[in-house]
């Protein structure tokens, strides 16, 4: 009888054991599944780089390349709250250029070499190897 005892003690031991490995190993697996997801979620952010001459924002797989100018007398912050095509351009892999290159009725040689010098500067520095400029 004590022996009967013995081995179901030590079964239902094991048991509890077991269960408690396998509870464990299921929590490990979902506090995993949610930290990927978060590690998913801010690697999909977009990539905004600011200067002086241009604003440039840049999704993490690139498609294709917008410039966008401003109108007469405004900058890149004003193109960017009055034209809302960022948000549609990022979720088409698609980056966007917003200039601040503005007050410009035409452009005369030294300013299109000029501007020619800061979309490359833009295109280049920041690894956007999905642009073309043609003529």
């Amino acid at each position: 009888m004590r022996l009967l005892i013995k081995n179901s003690f030590k079964r239902s031991t094991m048991n509890r054991v077991f269960i408690f490995f396998i509870l464990f190993g299921l929590g490990a697996c979902a506090t995993s599944t949610d930290e990927q997801q978060e590690a998913q979620k801010t690697s999909l952010e977009p990539t905004t780089v600011v200067s002086e001459i241009y604003e440039l924002v840049m999704p993490q797989k690139q498609e294709g390349f917008l410039i966008l100018f401003p109108c007469f007398p405004c900058y890149a912050e004003n193109t960017r709250a009055e034209f809302n095509i960022i948000d549609i351009a990022i979720a088409n892999n698609i980056s966007v250029l917003l200039m601040n290159f503005n007050q410009h009725l035409w452009l005369d040689d030294a300013e299109k070499k000029e501007l020619e010098k800061i979309i490359l500067h833009a295109v280049n520095e920041n690894n956007s190897n999905n642009a073309f400029i043609g003529k």
